[in-house]
């Protein structure tokens, strides 16, 4: 690349200073890429180095970065700038970063954020969520009780109803009452004593409807409301596809 010095018609200086400066410009330019051009060409970038291009293929000097796992031998250079951070045994091959699919992130550890390793592969397109990372709610459910045939409570049964053999002193019943004895035929329409406060015996009645068992028995199923496939959720975001590139020559570069 040629790159012009000028000289300003103010400008004063001895020739030997000229010669000076204009021989430390041009090793300063010699040695100096230019970090404004992405996937340079004519050696000017620096060895190792990503860029993205929109075109289907990476121009020369690069290769795709899509994790080519390559002898040391043929690249030692690029070897002693990636090692085997990305892949390979590090003895007789070494790898390039593989970025298709992926999106790059700064190595390191951000103020609030895990620590990212250089090389580290990380994320997934989906997750499936856990019960623990599910929001607290509640389901409808339908419960049916379904009762022993052994159980009471059924139509027709027979039940002991005791009733005192004692006569009958009231004919206006009061709680705790019993059914009892009748001293005589009631006449006229006269009250009847049926009633008494004493149980000196008891005789059992047939018939009565509801009777027999204790009507505890049972089966209650409950049946939950269903809901969701347990579909994993996408955790992707809008992206378009481009090629990353590596530079595979160029300058090596400096740590100053």
């Amino acid at each position: 690349m040629t790159r012009a010095v000028t000289q300003g018609p103010m400008t004063r200086m001895s020739a030997s200073g000229t010669l000076m400066g204009l021989a430390v410009g041009a090793l300063t330019l010699a040695a100096a890429p230019d970090a404004a051009k992405a996937c340079a060409a004519n050696g000017e970038q620096y060895m190792g180095s990503i860029c993205i291009t929109a075109a289907s293929f990476c121009p020369r000097g690069y290769e795709q970065a899509a994790g080519q796992v390559v002898p040391i031998a043929e690249n030692t250079a690029l070897y002693s700038l990636l090692s085997n951070t990305y892949g390979g045994d590090g003895r007789v091959s070494f790898a390039y970063p593989d970025l298709r699919g992926r999106i790059p992130i700064g190595a390191g550890q951000g103020v609030g954020l895990t620590d990212v390793d250089l090389g580290e592969m990380r994320g997934a397109e989906v997750r499936t969520l856990s019960e623990a990372q599910l929001a607290q709610h509640t389901h409808g459910a339908t419960a049916v009780f379904t009762p022993d045939s052994s159980g009471g409570g059924g139509s027709g049964s027979d039940a002991a109803v005791q009733i005192s053999t004692a006569s009958g002193d009231r004919s206006t019943p009061l709680d705790g009452d019993y059914l009892g004895a009748v001293d005589a035929p009631a006449l006229g329409g006269a009250a009847v004593n049926l009633y008494t406060s004493t149980l000196s015996g008891s005789v059992s009645l047939n018939g009565v409807s509801g009777g027999g068992g204790s009507g505890s028995g049972g089966t209650v199923t409950v049946t939950n409301a269903m809901t969701g496939t347990g579909a994993p959720v996408p955790t992707v975001d809008p992206s378009v596809g481009l090629i990353f590139c590596i530079a595979t020559g160029g300058i090596y570069p400096p740590r100053d």
